[in-house]
């Protein structure tokens, strides 16, 4: 979570982001995008469709302080922003002559990242929109925690083993 908080210098103030650890537990990156891409939300009915469709405005106005400024049958969008704010843009997309898939894309300008962040956001997403928003906010929410707290805590070494990897390839 980033908070922004101010800071007092000489006669000024600066405004710096502080970011808050272990406020609530979190899935690791290649996790959460694992997941992300096994539980994208598709349909084949009508009624599906139209029931994840609904859903997936529900979600897009609860899910961040930006307003929905755009609905159509295949597109969801909120006001861009300048800040820290998650903006979020949903498309509905044919897979083939029967199926279609609800796709969420969302981010910010912001360096330390989106409130609400962008992958968790994602996920919960999927979840929400896939259930055709049978499930309430905070059964997703205890869903996503749950499967934080049992993901294994392992720390991110994609970098280190692609520099070992480019080194052995140099040696050779």
């Amino acid at each position: 979570m980033v908070r922004r908080t101010s800071l007092r210098i000489g006669s000024g103030w600066v405004v710096l982001p502080v970011v808050l650890a272990g406020c609530a537990p979190t899935l690791p990156p290649r996790v959460l995008a694992s997941r992300i891409q096994t539980t994208v939300p598709t349909c084949a009915t009508e009624a599906d469709c139209k029931a994840m469709w609904e859903a997936a405005q529900v979600f897009v106005a609860k899910a961040t302080n930006n307003p929905v400024e755009i609905v159509t049958p295949v597109l969801i969008a909120t006001r861009k922003t300048s800040d820290d704010v998650l903006s979020i843009k949903v498309t509905k997309e044919r897979v083939d002559t029967a199926t279609y898939r609800i796709l969420f894309d969302g981010g910010c300008p912001e360096i330390l990242g989106c409130s609400p962040p962008r992958g968790e956001t994602h996920y919960k997403f999927n979840l929400f929109v896939g259930a055709k928003g049978l499930r309430s906010a905070k059964e997703i929410d205890a869903l996503y925690e749950a499967e934080a707290e049992a993901a294994p805590k392992q720390r991110d070494t994609s970098n280190h083993e692609r520099s070992r990897s480019f080194d052995s390839w140099n040696r050779k």
